[in-house]
């Protein structure tokens, strides 16, 4: 597809689209009309995004499971697969650090990977309500696009390495469990709730 700008009217040549079943004029004219009329980019808000911090499901409003040893290995899956990685963890590894017997951890889960997979969605499932909550106040007071940047850098803050290294794993892995693939999208609040795919 070809575009030009003449005379403030945008042209649209079609014949090389990629999908010719998508009209990308509307899109088209929005960003040549922003490369036309630049502008300083907006400040971001200060709020910070606590929810963030909360790596451990004892640590995250409202998450736990009421039993204090699946929370534990619950919890220790995550610190584990965040600071050393998958491969590197090891069920007897989690069960030392929940200060629970491997058994217990066998007794709840068959396999590493099924652990690990319900850790992230319980994890991801009590992200997403506080996740949720503060962008779309923020997109409230300011707009969809400065909510999304603010998350942008909240998660690139300092001190959350282990989580974006936890959530590269979560990624990576996601594929292979029974659950076949999650992927988890904050939506706008005009477009409507979060939803999972």
């Amino acid at each position: 597809m070809a575009m030009d700008l003449h005379d403030g009217v945008v042209e649209v040549d079609e014949r090389e689209a990629v999908d010719p079943g998508v009209d990308l004029r509307p899109h088209s004219v929005d960003l040549v009309q922003a490369l036309t009329t630049p502008a300083e980019p907006a400040a971001l808000p200060p709020d910070s995004a606590a929810h963030m911090d909360w790596l451990a499901f004892t640590e995250t409003p409202g998450a736990t499971t009421g039993n204090r040893d699946h929370d534990a290995i619950l919890d220790a899956t995550l610190a584990l697969v965040g600071s050393i990685g998958y491969e590197a963890t090891t069920t007897a590894r989690i069960a030392r650090l929940a200060e629970v017997n491997e058994n217990a951890v066998f007794a709840l889960y068959r396999t590493k990977l099924e652990l690990f997979m319900d850790a992230t969605l319980r994890q991801w499932q009590a992200g997403l309500r506080f996740k949720d909550a503060f962008a779309s106040g923020i997109a409230a007071r300011y707009g969809v696009g400065i909510a999304e940047a603010t998350l942008f850098r909240e998660a690139q803050r300092g001190g959350r390495e282990r989580v974006r290294s936890l959530s590269l794993e979560q990624l990576r892995s996601n594929g292979q469990g029974d659950r076949g693939s999650v992927t988890f999208i904050w939506a706008p609040p005009h477009k409507g709730r979060p939803t999972m795919r």
